[in-house]
């Protein structure tokens, strides 16, 4: 089935930049803090990227990865990146360091290109500590690093507030290094970038204890994202988005940011969420649409100043709830506000934004165009007709190219069909989620993997055993809990738990609530198996 989603320019990231560049010129682009760019803006200064990408070898293939917080320099590069056909790699801000090694080694990353620091993150610091040897490097333009820990990185770009580290290259110093690319020769690339060639690969925590890097094309990822936009949630050139959701995550930067800018729209940015500066910020910009998870637009609810927060530009989004007065939406249960994954470029469901008829309330949608559904059996894979609760299976032009280092036939069904592990039903053409199929737990938008987290509490004195789950949140939809075993006299505390899993894991991934039980207290079923459902009763019932 050929993709339907429609686009004003040819599908690639190329394509896209260069008509959106004609198209819109000096209207913002990106709006953040300290720095506004057009459209012309990011499309010149994405040009001067990706010339020092082709002068230092990369080219269609290559692998690149990034890290910066939500900004304009994250669009350059991504832009950069991928209009010149090279596989681009965002970089979860929150790694930590053997997480940020993990992600370089599993991306087969070639160059990283980095901001020195996030908020009070030291990336220089975790580079050198993920990536053994790294600190007795010196930056060489010509042979590059040599590092097992990542065998094909062989260059480190760092945008630096202050001295760039020897084994590093300074950012100003590689767009002057590629100062002499024919502006010919980075046009003749571009040229021979298809929408059939990767785009980037994201990655999202998988249901074992490694994350999954989710490898997408330029025709299905740039077609999707427009397609959200426009269909989803009604977006133009007049519009003014904001959404706080991380841009190396699905949330942020399809659902979010390509949605919105592929639609001629201005996005509006922070480096982090905080709900009294937010709140200034959609009203002082005139905020048209605001994206985001519920709890986001709880906690600006909850502001004192909400009340006289000037929010009459707001029209629509996911955060609806902030909207006042007749602006509101009547019964948020009969709006169908589409549901989506990493696999599937965002959301795979769209719904017109009439109010839904009561027999379809809690929908979230029909198939998006181009897309086919089919729920089937858990057990046998069989498919179910209409009406009947099972797994959700996906097919059609958005859904990934395939999970990284991963054969297809591991991934996807005989028919093509991508097993979403989502379980729900069909009835009257619209597609109503009930849960997962495996024990991932999904938190403010993040996929946390229970696998990864009690592998992480084991490693810590006094802890004999753990289970992880998620527990129902009406904020976050769900939070990270765990019971955790601990040794005969250990002298194990929950406020010692966290404190060492958070030099370990990223922050969204360390249990909210903790149950600490003796060997003797765990719940056992007749066959000596753990009562696992026990347990989440005993954590449901667990104050915070």
């Amino acid at each position: 089935m050929l993709a339907p989603d429609k686009t004003d320019f040819y599908p690639t990231s190329a394509g896209a930049i260069h008509s959106l560049a004609d198209r819109f010129g000096t209207r913002e682009m990106i709006i953040e803090k300290s720095r506004r760019a057009t459209f012309v803006d990011v499309e010149k200064e994405s040009s001067l990227l990706a010339r020092a990408l082709l002068k230092s070898g990369a080219g269609k293939g290559s692998r690149v990865a990034f890290l910066f917080p939500n900004s304009v320099n994250f669009v350059v590069a991504f832009f950069a990146v991928t209009r010149i056909g090279a596989v681009a790699v965002p970089v979860n801000t929150f790694s930590k360091a053997s997480e940020l090694a993990w992600q370089l080694r599993h991306s087969d990353a070639q160059i990283l290109i980095t901001t020195d620091r996030v908020l009070t993150n030291d990336f220089v610091e975790r580079l050198e500590q993920g990536l053994p040897g790294l600190a007795s490097n010196e930056a060489d333009m010509a042979t590059g690093l040599q590092l097992p820990a990542a065998p094909y990185l062989r260059r480190i770009v760092v945008h630096s507030h202050v001295e760039t580290p020897r084994w590093a290259i300074g950012f100003d110093a590689f767009e002057e290094f590629g100062s002499d690319v024919d502006e010919g020769l980075l046009a003749a690339v571009e040229g021979n970038v298809t929408p059939a060639d990767l785009l980037c690969i994201l990655y999202t925590s998988g249901s074992s204890a490694s994350p999954k890097g989710v490898v997408h094309t330029h025709g299905g990822l740039l077609r999707r994202a427009t397609g959200i936009g426009r269909d989803n949630d009604g977006i133009t050139s007049d519009d003014i988005v904001y959404n706080p959701s991380p841009f190396f995550w699905t949330g942020g930067f399809i659902n979010g940011l390509l949605s919105a800018c592929l639609n001629g729209a201005s996005f509006v940015t922070e480096e982090r969420f905080d709900p009294p500066q937010t709140l200034s910020n959609l009203e002082k910009e005139r905020v048209t649409i605001a994206v985001g998870w519920p709890h986001f637009a709880q906690s600006m609810r909850e502001e004192p100043r909400f009340a006289d927060t000037d929010l009459s530009a707001l029209r629509g989004g996911i955060l609806a709830p902030l909207l006042k007065g007749e602006s509101a939406p009547k019964d948020p249960g009969l709006t169908a506000t589409g549901i989506g994954m990493t696999e599937t470029a965002g959301h795979h469901t769209y719904c017109e934004k009439e109010l839904l008829p009561e027999y379809l309330r809690g929908a979230y949608g029909k198939p998006a165009p181009g897309v086919e559904q089919i729920i089937v059996d858990v057990d046998t894979g069989e498919k179910l007709p209409d009406g009947e609760e099972g797994e959700l299976c996906i097919r059609g032009y958005s859904v990934m190219h395939g999970y990284n280092k991963k054969e297809r036939e591991e991934v996807f069904r005989s028919d093509g069909f991508f097993p979403t592990g989502d379980v729900g039903v069909i009835q009257h053409g619209f597609y109503f989620f009930k849960g997962r199929k495996g024990d991932m737990v999904k938190t403010a938008g993040a996929n946390v993997s229970p696998a990864e987290v009690r592998n992480a509490a084991l490693e810590i004195d006094g802890v004999m055993d753990c289970f992880v789950t998620g527990l129902p949140d009406p904020k976050r939809g769900q939070i990270v809990a765990a019971a955790v075993v601990m040794a005969p006299l250990a002298n194990v505390t929950k406020d010692l738990i966290r404190q060492r899993l958070k030099l370990t894991l990223s922050s969204f991934k360390v249990p909210k609530r903790i149950l600490l039980l003796t060997p003797d207290e765990i719940p056992v079923l007749p066959t000596d198996k753990v009562d696992r459902r026990a347990l989440v009763e005993k954590l449901n019932n667990l104050a915070d």
